[in-house]
């Protein structure tokens, strides 16, 4: 309804419009319809009256604002309708307020201000036409001035015909829209009588809930001093524990760092004694490397000396058959001398002297045998006794090194002597070989060369015999002294083997002790972590509730402080709305006595 008005005023002065000023009129106009169609589409809606009405309150105050300001920019813009403008708004506002006037006083409104507004611009436009007749202007000025009052005449004329339809339609507009006023006022009773109604109940609710939470509140505040007691109580105990456990913690740490300074002392002698035991390990193991290299060396040495007895026990089998030949030998000469008795008896009448002298020969080459035989003898002893000796000191040289040298040229001395029986062996057969020649012969001057042969091997034998025995005699002397030195060595190096023993066991006892030791203070180091980490966790749980607590009695606090809150906006909001509801209907009460 007021657009199609606000579309007649602007179609009849747009031509006295400022475009920039027109620009306002226009955005001006769409919140207008824009708080139009909101109205509009409130009183259609059924639903939600109690918001449908503060909304439609709402938007009739920004409507009628909107309403008053454009009359004001509209009599601001044309300069002529200033005083017809603000009459009408006061007409409308009048309308507004007072609950809506009847049908037939709007009309009246209606006419009182097209007649205003018909009049008012009529002598603002005479105005300046009778300020321009006392300036003596020229007839120009005077034809010019005819023309305009013709032309607002005209004007005027066709303005108020465009008025009286614009107005027409308005006033219709105007009777239906009082109308659905009205019935929008009857529903707005109802739903002030029910509004009413529910803020009784409202309050009485609020009043029952806000008595239950005072009641709760004040439970709430004795849980919370309550709570605040057992906190402190609390609190008192877990720093008297706290004490406690730092004191103990502090000699604990002591105690270990103590424990610890100690265990540092003991794992540095401890790396000393092992440093120790590993040095005389090693030594150990030298000497048991050394050990059984002369134990090889030894074996070597007794596979040889086997070797060397082996070649001489069948030397000396050798030589044994050589003295059964010679016997049997003899025994031959004897019976070939027995039956050449009678021609020797006759040859020493001959040759007294040769005979002399062949038996004396005869007697001294079995004398020279007898006494090789017992020279084989004593070398057997003395090759028996040198064994003997040679197995003692292989005994003594289980565990020396140095001596392989001195073995090698007692074993390059038994080659030389075993090269020298060699040679006597040979002698021996030589002489074995001149008693066949002897045997073979059998002549007297064969048997004076034989003999004179076997004298001349004798006095070899003999000569040879006294190197030999010189030689036996200094290599048992050389095996005496080197059976005491090996008896020395080896005792030396049993006393300190048994004292390396000795002092390995101790130093094995005194690590086993430490490491006792050790583990005894690391059992107790870990007791005592065990205990503080038991008591830190202790203290942590305590923390851990105490902050529950906090946190619960701060919740508690904030619940209290929103419930408290909230009812306070829901009494000033259902107080507010009781006021404005009383208050619009006193108004409107009023408007209609009026």
């Amino acid at each position: 309804m007021f657009k199609h008005r606000l579309r007649g005023f602007s179609k009849s002065f747009g031509n006295q419009i400022d475009p920039v000023k027109s620009e306002q009129l226009k955005r001006t106009k769409t919140d207008v319809e824009t708080s139009l169609t909101r109205i509009v589409k409130l009183i259609k809606n059924e639903e939600g009256k109690s918001r449908k009405e503060k909304e439609l309150v709402g938007l009739i105050e920004d409507f009628y604002n909107q309403y008053q300001s454009l009359y004001t920019l509209y009599g601001r813009l044309t300069g002529e309708y200033v005083k017809a403008a603000p009459c009408v708004m006061e007409r409308q506002s009048s309308s507004s307020e007072s609950d809506y006037f009847s049908s037939e006083e709007v009309l009246d409104a209606d006419n009182s201000d097209i007649s205003d507004s018909n009049q008012k611009p009529f002598f603002r436009e005479r105005e300046p036409s009778t300020s321009i007749l006392p300036n003596n202007k020229t007839l120009q000025l005077v034809l010019m001035t005819k023309s305009t009052n013709e032309l607002e005449d005209k004007l005027k004329r066709n303005l108020e015909i465009q008025l009286e339809k614009q107005l027409s339609a308005k006033n219709s507009e105007f009777h239906n829209q009082v109308l659905e006023l009205q019935l929008l006022l009857k529903d707005s009773k109802e739903t002030v009588s029910v509004l009413q109604a529910k803020l009784k109940t409202n309050e009485d609710e609020a009043t029952s809930k806000i008595a239950q939470l005072m009641a709760r509140i004040n439970k709430v505040e004795q849980e919370a001093k309550s709570l605040r007691m057992h906190k402190g109580k609390l609190e008192e105990k877990i720093r008297r524990k706290k004490n406690k456990a730092l004191s103990q913690k502090k000699d604990f740490t002591d105690q270990i760092n103590v424990m610890q300074r100690k265990l540092d002392l003991l794992s540095n002698h401890n790396k000393e004694l092992e440093g120790k035991l590993e040095r005389e390990r090693e030594q150990v193991s030298e000497s048991l490397v050394q050990i059984e290299n002369l134990q090889k060396s030894l074996a070597e040495n007794e596979s040889v000396e086997m070797n060397l007895l082996k070649e001489k026990e069948s030397f000396l089998a050798r030589i044994k058959d050589l003295e059964l030949e010679v016997e049997s030998r003899n025994h031959e000469l004897e019976r070939a001398m027995a039956h050449r008795e009678e021609e020797r008896s006759e040859l020493l009448r001959e040759h007294g002297s040769c005979k002399e002298g062949a038996s004396v020969h005869a007697e001294a080459l079995k004398a020279g045998v007898e006494k090789l035989g017992m020279e084989l003898d004593q070398k057997s002893m003395l090759e028996l006794q040198n064994e003997q000796n040679q197995r003692e000191y292989s005994e003594s040289l289980v565990k020396m090194e140095n001596l392989k040298a001195e073995l090698e040229a007692r074993v390059a001395d038994q080659k030389e002597t075993i090269e020298k029986l060699m040679e006597r062996i040979e002698q021996i057969e030589r002489v074995g070989s001149y008693e066949d020649e002897l045997r073979v012969r059998g002549t007297r001057g064969l048997e004076v060369n034989n003999l004179n042969g076997l004298e001349l091997g004798a006095g070899k034998l003999e000569e040879q015999r006294e190197p030999v025995l010189g030689e036996v005699e200094l290599a048992n002397d050389w095996i005496r002294e080197r059976k005491g030195e090996m008896k020395e060595k080896v005792d030396k190096l049993t006393a300190l083997v048994g004292k390396k023993e000795e002092e390995m066991l101790l130093l094995r006892g005194k690590v086993w002790k430490l490491e006792a030791k050790v583990s005894k203070e690391a059992g107790e180091k870990l007791n005592l972590v065990r205990g503080l980490r038991q008591l830190e966790r202790k203290v942590g749980k305590l923390e851990r509730k105490l902050k529950e607590k906090e946190e619960e009695l701060l919740g508690l606090g904030e619940k209290k402080r929103e419930a408290i809150r909230q009812l306070c906006f829901l009494s000033e909001f259902h107080r507010n709305r009781y006021v404005y509801l009383m208050d619009l209907v006193s108004n409107r009460r009023v408007g209609k006595r009026k």
